[in-house]
């Protein structure tokens, strides 16, 4: 499948790939995502992070959230932004673990949820062996589900079916049901586990469980 983000471009100041136009075109389809749920499309979208071919352990969340400052880090970094939609990587395939972007407001949220890993792994084998794929890739504060699905999410989705063809280990950090109806073989698939917490979606012993944790991550990460 084409990837839908490799053109990418800034257009009346907002980021959307062309196969998604159609429907952000549709004014009654935006009039959909109001306060808090409103889309923010002057920030680069976040489909996924992270090494989606070679990665042990694919967390699956709902979509990128939103902070004032990511506009400035859209601002700073396109470019590194778009080698990560292009599958270009540094030593940190899980781009916003990079030291270097510390200070953003994503790399403080997946530190914090990825803390446990990090302190226990290192923070490069977590990088390299970890990937994310969001349900959805725009921007908003908070999640609002439609029963309509963006082109652009099946590019997406394709990687999560591969990764249960090779039998890659997969967390559900949230909503289980919302990927299940996308990806229905996910839900009898036995090398998953979902959150115990959707609310604080931290990979720890107690969101996960101690056997949990040694056989997603210290099995695969000393392999």
């Amino acid at each position: 499948m084409e990837n839908p983000w490799k053109n990418l471009g800034k257009e009346n100041n907002e980021y959307i790939a062309e196969c998604d136009k159609y429907f952000f075109n549709n004014k009654y389809y935006l009039n959909l995502f109001k306060n808090d749920y409103e889309l923010k499309l002057n920030v680069m979208p976040g489909p996924y992070t992270g090494d989606l071919l070679n990665a042990r352990v694919y967390l699956l969340a709902l979509n990128p959230g939103y902070d004032e400052n990511d506009v400035l880090f859209t601002n700073n970094y396109k470019n590194k932004i778009i080698d990560n939609l292009l599958h270009i990587f540094d030593d940190y395939p899980f781009m916003i673990l990079n030291p270097q972007y510390k200070e953003s407001a994503g790399a403080k949220w997946w530190l914090n949820k990825l803390s446990h890993l990090i302190n226990n792994f290192g923070l490069e084998n977590v990088a390299n062996k970890v990937c994310n794929i969001e349900y959805f890739p725009y921007h908003s504060k908070k999640y609002k589900h439609l029963n309509l699905k963006l082109p652009s999410q099946e590019y997406s989705f394709s990687f999560v079916k591969k990764a249960i063809i090779e039998n890659k280990k997969i967390i559900i950090m949230r909503s289980e049901k919302i990927w299940y109806n996308a990806i229905p073989e996910l839900e009898n698939y036995e090398n998953k586990y979902v959150l115990n917490s959707s609310q604080n979606v931290i990979i720890s012993p107690k969101n996960l469980g101690i056997e949990m944790i040694y056989y997603f991550f210290y099995d695969e990460f000393y392999k």
